[in-house]
């Protein structure tokens, strides 16, 4: 009886000193309070940095971080895109790193895979049609496709953490910030999109990051080089733009992505919202409620260090206004900068101390509902087998039916579609296009083709359009396929032979608005195979367009 009594002291006393561990049994809330308790203030400070490497393969500075500071995520960029075998493997060292650590706590590894235009990972990925294509299917079950199928390629890659859902509404149709990006103009069509996307993605166990709060869509900027001041009311920003927002926080959204963007109207400043307290306490937490975690924007890009003398005291402002997580692509020297900062400041100032632990509590709690359970995502992906697991079956047969059911039909005053390849006499296609140029030559073999530059020489944009001028009145009918500036360049001076074209516009669909005068215009909001195949099968009559746009645009009537 008396062993027995001392085995229970002993393990009871050994429960009250025993380190928490990230794979305890424990609720939630709770484990994560002992796990940032339990932690030194460096440690704290580690959870809540998230960096970036160069390349595919493993970075020693990274598995320093990892080893010795407790880092909290690593950030995979486009260049580190290139090889998923080896990113894999690299993401499965890094994680590996931090199991090992004295808490198990595992890395949040994030990226850019927004669906579209945005895909950091280029290698055996998607890409889908994007959120333009979903607005204008007008149909909730492509939106959670999306979101799930995106999900599982990542999760196949070791990738837990997406910057997406994009909410940013299309406000600034000619600004290329975020054009296709967007779901819609209209905020309840952009907040219901953007739910019923983000739902798909947590069945694949990733975690969701909703960018660019507040909102990105009214700036005619990128906060990449600038920092863009954008005058709008608050009433306005509620009503629009933070709607998206107030519904994936009650929907459970796990983390927000603070932007680099300012609103002096509002605030009287202009400092960028990933340093304002106004829009990342008072009006995020204390009136929207949102109790995840928030990201900040790479602080390197010139918006986050707007107004501050260095990228160092750019992120102290963040953290000390409500930033939960860092992220810092830059170089080594970057990173060691920025920690010696926050370091310095958490030693001097209890507040910022406070700060700190409380930004790695929501970290941590975040890693602790999202990264473990049966549908989190492996630490240790296969990257042996990752060619043969990133085969989603249901992604292709999703592409083609989002593409077909996106095609729009901007306008057609005069009847041109469907085209009739045998009766309407000589064809002409006018594209930069590989995909256009291969699916119009499956479909009209021999039809000839005038080849735009996709990236021209000075002076040579003119002597294209003077050579197409020559020759279009040799075709009955012209497919003019519109991608970029270029091709506008060249397609707002063909007005006398608006009659005979066929305008068919691959991207922002904003492009239309430079030849209001043209009397067809299809959009399919992206240059995918399976868009440019559904666009060519609606222009030759295959199936009649039913995608609407999600937005107003001049020059429909």
């Amino acid at each position: 009886m008396k062993r027995l009594s001392i085995l229970i002291l002993f393990l009871f006393s050994y429960s009250l000193y025993a380190l928490p561990h990230f794979n305890d049994n424990r609720a939630p809330e709770e484990l994560a309070h002992a796990l940032v308790e339990a932690m030194t203030p460096e440690e704290r400070l580690g959870q809540t940095l998230m960096f970036s490497w160069k390349g595919v393969d493993p970075s020693s500075d990274i598995h320093k971080w990892i080893r010795d500071y407790n880092l909290g995520g690593i950030k995979i960029f486009g260049w580190n895109g290139y090889d998923i075998k080896t990113l894999s493997a690299t993401i499965g060292e890094y994680q590996e790193a931090a199991l090992n650590n004295r808490f198990g706590i595992p890395l949040l590894s994030a990226t850019d895979q927004e669906g579209g235009i945005v895909r950091h990972i280029t290698d055996h990925t998607a890409l889908t049609p994007g959120n333009m294509s979903i607005g204008a299917s007008g149909l909730p079950l492509d939106a959670y496709n999306s979101g799930y199928l995106i999900g599982k390629e990542l999760a196949a890659i070791g990738i837990n953490m997406n910057f997406a859902p994009n909410v940013d509404l299309y406000l600034k149709p000619h600004t290329a910030v975020i054009g296709t990006r967007a779901f819609s103009v209209d905020a309840e069509e952009t907040a219901f999109y953007s739910t019923v996307w983000y739902r798909g993605h947590a069945d694949a166990g990733i975690v969701s990051t909703v960018k660019h709060y507040p909102g990105h869509g009214r700036s005619d900027e990128d906060s990449h080089g600038v920092l863009p001041i954008i005058d709008v009311s608050l009433d306005d920003l509620k009503k629009d733009d933070l709607l998206p927002y107030r519904m994936l926080i009650n929907e459970g959204i796990p983390a927000v992505m603070a932007s680099h963007l300012a609103y002096s109207r509002i605030t009287g400043d202009t400092l960028p919202a990933s340093r304002s307290s106004f829009f990342l306490e008072e009006l995020l937490r204390d009136e929207m409620g949102f109790k995840g975690m928030v990201i900040s924007d790479d602080m390197i890009m010139y918006g986050a260090i707007m107004g501050s003398t260095t990228i160092e005291q750019a992120c102290e402002e963040s953290m000390r206004t409500g930033v939960d997580m860092l992220l810092i692509s830059q170089s080594p020297d970057t990173h060691r900068r920025v920690w010696n900062r926050l370091h310095d400041s958490m030693e001097e100032d209890e507040a910022m101390a406070e700060r700190i632990k409380e930004a790695a509590y929501r970290v941590v709690l975040t890693k602790l509902l999202w990264l473990k359970g049966d549908k989190a995502v492996p630490y240790i992906p296969d990257s042996e087998s990752v060619y043969d697991n990133m085969t989603v079956p249901a992604m292709e047969e999703h592409n083609l039916d989002l593409a077909a059911r996106s095609i729009t039909v901007f306008k057609d005053r005069d009847g041109k579609i469907p085209l009739d390849i045998e009766g309407d006499g000589k064809i002409l296609l006018v594209t930069q296009d590989r995909l256009v140029r291969e699916a119009v030559r499956e479909r009209i073999p021999g039809i000839n083709i005038f080849d735009l530059p996709s990236n021209p020489e000075p002076g040579e944009l003119s002597g294209r359009l003077n050579s197409l001028v020559r020759i279009i009145d040799r075709y009955d009918k012209v497919i003019f396929s519109f991608r970029n500036g270029y091709d506008q360049y060249i397609a707002e001076d063909l007005e006398p032979w608006n009659d005979k074209i066929i305008f068919f516009i691959t991207s922002n669909p904003s492009y239309s608005e430079s030849i209001e005068w043209a009397d067809t215009v299809v959009f399919s909001y992206i240059y995918t195979r399976e868009s440019v195949d559904a666009s060519v099968g609606v222009i030759l009559g295959d199936y009649e367009a039913g995608g609407e746009l999600p937005a107003e645009l001049k020059g429909r009537g």
